[in-house]
């Protein structure tokens, strides 16, 4: 990157300098009149002294042109006569003239402070934009030794205020300098003497607070820099915060946040008194210049020097005078200040290790020819910054086509061996070939759709399985460029078109096609997810996505799967009764009590769908509660309520050593269960006549979580079961509008979109009380729909599950067969795998190993970790200390008896 500041702003904006510039010097006449006029309505109609009678005229606007040597032959030429006005006529004319002057100077600086605003942002676009793209060509090693958040907050946080310089970087100090010596020039015209005082002030102020003000840079940086380090601490404690809990060392990491929050508070501390001390100095001196105007300008009106009208015009010129000069000083200040960030960015992302060159990086609309020949290192040699040999001078090769095994511990250098066939690792010495490239000089558009990499953490961004799989295949941009976008009209992608050729960025739509069909050998994406559900079987992902698929919601316009769904909720109730499977599931009706339920859950009967709608949770709202006094219901489930905390109390009685029993019981914790043997203990709070309000709303709250299968406590009567069925009918139909639209209540001919697939497939709970019941009725709902076809449709639904950030929503297990998968969808010549999967058993691998062998009849290169399962590779390379001390060549896949060849640890 271009390391001075000016030098880039000038080399990218100098057309646009140009017309402001151009703007800037068109203002300067207009000004000037600004300040004329002001002089010319004292002196003119207000003073009256030209319009000696009241119908008297004067002569205004005349404009002549005279020669060099004016002379009796050579008149002047008049190019305008003027016009004749009035004492009043003048007044008028005049004060709507400057109105008008006024208007058109304002106008020239929106148009320029606007246009510098937007040239200022299109620069920060581009910085920002060169920013990433230097990073995104960075070596992999010196990316990994950045920490994000620093990095983050410098392309957000740290470059923002140069967008605000760029545009002033130019025009500004010329702009504000021209409306200064402008209005100083005016000054001068009316009064010599009065001109140096404003001269002696302005020069008193640009030499006392700009060095004053450049104890403030270096202040501000340092808060800079401390920002950004506590930026990156921060990051570190996201990073371990597993390491911080499993090791209580949390106060230890408070006591560092809390230092380095001290060392910004007394920077902070600094800069608010130097910033506030060189504010009251530059008042002081601004105030001060007013002050001698009045008194030695006074001085020359009474004694005939100086009228009165050049005094009023002298003052409101030099009030226009002293912000020019404070820009400047301030432009002067945030100069040295950007100058500072921007150097500092740019050492950010100074390398030692040259950046990628971006013609390996181009974009290619076709998939680059098949690899071919052989994988050959010739004494590479990998190290690291220290010097530490990762590879010592490994001479290797295979052909491309190979099924190789490569083992050795953690130290050994196979993990650094498999990563540089990627080209994650720079070469230092010696050389890699894979097939007719070297790795170092290899197209991203070869290395990324003609090889894939699997490793043993993966990380992927925020999105769908879905869109994780297809990742891999979204190299370039396919066919027409059109957004698929429904949120951006034509009108504002051409605008964002035509902003990003003036930023001088390449254009490609985001939401343009990506997916490279083609490679994957299909047509579009519905072919596409047929390839990439055959892909989740064969890394045994299916059952993972179809559970997935059991737990997610459908979306409302998703109306054939709703239907189907329906379907299979009937069906679903006719299997359970054919399999004499009735005891397994207690199906929600409407009008019988549910006692695999909570009380509150029989009351609801449905999900609520909007909390907002209630102030705190539903069993405290003044209309629930209402609802539950229509038929006596409150006083009931109250009684129940003192009933249930007097059984919990007295079971329970020291809690020290019931804990879990509490816990597990879940009425109510530690200090709910103290709270209610106080209210115990008094009469008047467990009676219904005499209890408060809040120990009647108190005492609900058990009677609320109560349910019979679980707690047995015998406290449910039938008659109170019926209270409760008519108090749920109440809720759903006598309720006010704003609980009924918060809650959706369950119905047997209706499809519940608050509940995910399985909740609405079996439209009940399922008996707590009978052993291995989530199993069976697993197995049953997965037959049902594996007869009519509904699987494949369902896990379609799986794939939209979101893997979260980073693929944090998913074990590592499933993130490791994902990427495995993603690597098989792309259809690559070779994969290389990096210890992925290495927990599994030997028959488990072998199964795995087979179904990718099926779909994959190209090479393998998989890091091992255990040597036992090794013999199902057609040749195995064991590395020790970043030497390859063994090439065994297998006879075939699975021979016990391999033929070994020497190497040149033999020697």
């Amino acid at each position: 990157m271009e390391p001075r500041l000016f030098r880039y702003i000038w080399k990218h904006t100098k057309t646009q300098q140009l017309f402001i510039l151009l703007m800037v010097l068109c203002s300067i006449p207009i000004y000037f009149v600004v300040l004329e006029l002001p002089k010319r309505i004292v002196n003119g109609p207000i003073m009256g002294e030209a319009f000696p009678e009241t119908d008297s005229t004067q002569r205004y606007f005349e404009l002549t042109f005279g020669w060099p040597f004016v002379g009796d032959g050579n008149p002047p030429i008049t190019l305008f006569e003027g016009v004749d006005l009035t004492r009043m006529e003048a007044l008028l004319f005049l004060s709507f003239g400057f109105l008008a002057f006024v208007m058109i100077n304002g106008l020239l600086k929106y148009i320029i402070n606007t246009y510098k605003g937007i040239l200022g942002e299109r620069m920060l676009r581009r910085l920002r934009y060169e920013l990433m793209d230097t990073l995104l060509r960075f070596p992999i090693r010196r990316v990994r030794k950045a920490r994000g958040s620093e990095i983050a907050s410098m392309v957000k946080d740290e470059v923002e205020p140069l967008g605000g310089f760029i545009g002033d970087s130019f025009a500004l100090p010329i702009f504000q300098l021209a409306q200064a010596l402008t209005a100083l020039a005016f000054i001068m015209m009316q009064s010599f003497y009065l001109g140096l005082i404003a001269v002696g002030m302005i020069a008193i102020t640009t030499a006392v607070i700009p060095p004053l003000r450049r104890r403030l840079i270096t202040l501000a940086r340092m808060r800079q820099l401390t920002a950004r380090a506590l930026a990156g601490r921060v990051g570190e404690i996201v990073d371990g915060i597993e390491d911080i809990r499993v090791n209580d060392t949390s106060f230890f990491e408070r006591s560092d946040l809390i230092r380095r929050l001290g060392e910004i508070f007394y920077i902070r501390f600094d800069i608010y008194r130097w910033k506030f001390f060189v504010k009251f100095l530059n008042n002081f001196l601004a105030q001060m210049t007013p002050f001698l105007f009045y008194m030695i300008g006074g001085f020359f009106v009474i004694m005939g020097s100086l009228d009165i009208g050049q005094l009023v015009a002298v003052i409101a010129a030099y009030r226009d005078l002293p912000p020019p000069v404070k820009e400047i000083i301030n432009w002067d200040q945030r100069r040295l200040d950007v100058q500072s960030k921007y150097t500092q960015v740019v050492e950010q992302f100074a390398s030692d290790d040259e950046p990628i060159n971006f013609e390996l990086q181009a974009v290619a609309a076709e998939c680059p020819p098949p690899l071919q020949g052989k994988i050959a290192a010739n004494y590479m040699t990998i190290m690291t910054e220290s010097g530490q040999k990762l590879i010592d001078g490994l001479s290797v090769s295979f052909d491309l086509n190979d099924r190789v095994a490569v083992l050795g511990n953690s130290s050994s250098g196979k993990d650094v061996f498999v990563e540089a066939l990627v080209g994650i690792h720079a070469i230092d010495h010696g050389s890699l070939v894979v097939g007719t490239h070297n790795i170092e000089t290899m197209p991203d558009a070869v290395k990324g759709r003609r090889m894939a990499y699997v490793s043993d953490d993966p990380y992927f961004k925020r999105g769908t399985i879905e869109e994780t799989i297809a990742y891999g295949l979204r190299s370039s941009i396919m066919g027409d460029t059109v957004s698929r976008s429904d949120t951006i009209s034509d009108a504002d992608k051409k605008r964002y078109f035509r902003e990003t050729q003036l930023t001088g960025q390449p254009y490609f739509d985001p939401d343009g096609d990506w997916t490279d069909y083609e490679s994957a050998g299909v047509a579009d994406m519905v072919e596409l997810d047929a390839i990439i559900l055959d892909c989740l079987d064969a890394v045994g992902l299916s059952q993972d996505v179809y559970e997935f698929a059991l737990y997610s919601r459908l979306d409302r316009d998703d109306t054939e799967l709703i239907t189907s769904m329906m379907q299979m909720r009937r069906a679903f109730r006719l299997m359970v009764r054919d399999e004499n499977l009735r005891g397994l599931i207690e199906y929600f009706r409407p009008d019988h009590y549910h006692n695999q339920s909570t009380i509150f859950q029989n009351i609801v009967f449905g999900s609520i769908v909007k909390p907002e709608n209630f102030d705190g949770d539903l069993q405290n709202d003044p209309d629930f509660l209402a609802i539950l006094a229509m038929n006596g219901c409150d006083k009931v489930l109250f009684e129940l309520g003192v009933e249930v905390s007097n059984i919990l109390v007295g079971l329970l009685g020291g809690v020290e050593t019931n804990l879990n029993l509490l816990h597990r019981l879940g009425l109510m914790d530690e200090a709910e269960l103290a709270h209610y043997a106080e209210l115990l203990k008094v009469p008047a709070d467990i009676k219904w006549e005499t209890a408060s309000d809040e120990a009647k709303r108190d005492f609900l709250i058990p009677a609320m979580r109560y349910r019979e299968p679980r707690h047995r406590f015998g406290v449910l009567e039938p008659e109170t079961r019926r209270l409760i069925v008519e108090a749920r009918k109440n809720l759903r139909l006598r309720s006010s509008e704003r609980v009924r639209e918060a809650i959706q209540f369950y119905n047997p001919n209706r499809y519940n979109h608050s509940e995910n697939i399985g909740a609405n497939l079996i439209f009940g709970y399922l008996n707590s009380q009978k052993a291995d019941v989530e199993n069976t009725i697993r197995d049953l709902i997965y037959k049902l729909l594996s007869d009519n076809n509904l699987v494949h449709k369902l896990m379609k639904v799986g794939l939209k599950k979101q893997v979260g950030n980073g693929g944090q929503d998913l074990s590592d297990t499933q993130r490791q067969k994902l990427n495995l998968a993603r690597a098989l969808v792309k259809k690559p010549d070779i994969i290389v795998v990096n210890n992925a999967l290495s927990h599994l058993d030997r028959d488990s691998f072998s199964k795995l190993f087979n179904r990718i062998l099926d779909r994959h009849d190209g090479g393998l290169v998989w890091a091992l970790s255990r040597s036992d399962i090794s013999k199902y590779f057609e040749r195995v390379l064991k590395f020790d200390n970043g030497r390859l001390i063994e090439n065994e060549a297998m006879a075939s896949p699975g021979d016990q008896t391999p033929q070994r060849e020497r190497t040149g640890a033999d020697v």
